[in-house]
């Protein structure tokens, strides 16, 4: 039996060296976790979700209250889709009518996959605001990571006026 395990173990390693932890987690099951509709977003009891939504625009019950930006909608947009680009997440779905953006991102360690849904709306002129929805695919418990995206994604786009 702990010859089994070992051997598991060792063409995990194997693995995860040769083609990458992303391509092994693909190859178990589909990483992206497909489109959300915000306004009939139903979250799971397990800790492994955060959501960041302006008020009044998702169903469920956001972790925090997204910002309004200095900046119109579509600069928001593209500063978010670069942003999550840079970190090098996978795009899987993009919209441009609907300011809507989907993409696999990968925890750093074990690149556990967690799918990332984006949606821009204006807010005047000049302004816009953001919702954000990152869950993992794996595990009851993120320990945070979900969270702790967001808040990256949050604080590059600060700035977003500026670009």
């Amino acid at each position: 039996m702990v010859l089994l395990l070992a051997s598991i173990v060792l063409s995990l390693l194997a693995l995860y060296f040769v083609v990458g932890m992303p391509t092994v987690w693909e190859w178990i099951r589909p990483t992206d976790q497909g489109a959300v509709d915000f306004a009939t977003l139903e979250r799971p009891k397990a800790p492994n979700t955060y959501l960041v939504c302006p008020e009044g625009v998702c169903a469920a019950t956001p972790d925090a209250t997204s910002p309004t930006f200095a900046c119109p909608a579509d600069a928001l947009y593209g500063a978010a889709i670069a942003a999550m680009v840079a970190r090098g997440a996978i795009e899987k779905d993009r919209d441009w009518a609907d300011l809507s953006v989907r993409f696999v991102d990968h925890t750093p360690i074990l690149k556990f996959p967690d799918t990332v849904s984006i949606k821009v709306y204006p807010a005047g002129e000049a302004a816009s605001t953001i919702t954000i929805y990152s869950r993992s695919l794996f595990g009851s418990d993120d320990f945070g990571a979900n969270a702790k995206r967001v808040n990256a994604l949050l604080a590059s786009l600060k700035d977003c006026a500026d670009g």
